[in-house]
């Protein structure tokens, strides 16, 4: 196995030619088997105080309208905040901190990831989960600067991408210390009803076009997954 092999498997420089790599394989199975564990190490639920988290985008007043009654009439958020342990950056649910902000909720409930992490990243399209054109021009370091100096971007510019599915983790309103509310007049983008729904007509369509793309890719694994069972199947009958 040549150098460059051994590093892109993150194997150690000195594994030479004609080296059995079964066990190391295998070891790489097992890590496979255990990603949930690797993901937690990386991800951690709690409470924390919302005056701490740092929005990256202004918000769309219709979608806040629409999320807001929900929110009130369930009496919960059900899905936490996504935010970077380090600046508090709202990676994920910039509409539900801005109600905290105007509810005057003093505690957000939230998941914090290490946004330093290699499988956390973030495009401008849902098609950068899968490749990098001229049109990705946001950066990780874009981002955290964003959330220090304040200099929000459009509402729904960006889009992260994490190595885990966003589950609900339902918080009682109850839980999260009511005090006096806020305007939220600063975080509101400027952008009429009719650019609102073009928006979310947009945003669809990368849904779509990346259900497209996760379907084509299963067929591809189940064409891979019939061919190595013959496989098996046939070298079995061999021995």
């Amino acid at each position: 196995m040549a150098k460059w092999q051994n590093k892109l498997l993150n194997f150690p420089e000195e594994y030479g030619e004609g080296r059995n790599h079964i066990k190391d394989f295998e070891r790489f199975a097992k890590d496979g088997r255990n990603v949930e564990k690797l993901v937690d190490d990386i991800k951690e639920y709690s409470l924390v105080k919302t005056k701490k988290l740092r929005p990256i985008e202004y918000i769309f007043d219709d979608h806040f309208r629409y999320l807001e009654a929900r929110i009130l009439e369930d009496d919960q958020i059900k899905q936490p905040i996504i935010i970077d342990q380090m600046t508090g950056a709202v990676l994920d649910g910039s509409h539900r901190y801005i109600f905290l902000v105007k509810h005057g909720y003093q505690l957000a409930p939230v998941v914090s990831v290490d946004y330093s992490n290699e499988s956390i990243f973030v495009g401008n399209h849902l098609a950068h989960r899968y490749f990098h054109d001229e049109n990705k021009t946001l950066t990780k370091s874009i981002v955290r600067s964003i959330a220090i100096n304040g200099n929000l971007l459009p509402a729904r510019t960006t889009r992260h991408f994490f190595p885990f599915k966003k589950e609900d983790i339902p918080t009682p309103l109850s839980k999260l210390n009511k005090k006096e509310g806020k305007s939220i007049e600063k975080f509101i983008d400027k952008a009429t009803s009719k650019e609102q729904l073009k928006a979310s007509s947009v945003y669809l369509e990368e849904l779509a076009m990346e259900k497209k793309i996760i379907n084509d890719y299963l067929l591809e694994q189940d064409k891979v997954t019939e061919y190595l069972k013959r496989q098996i199947a046939s070298i079995k009958l061999k021995k």
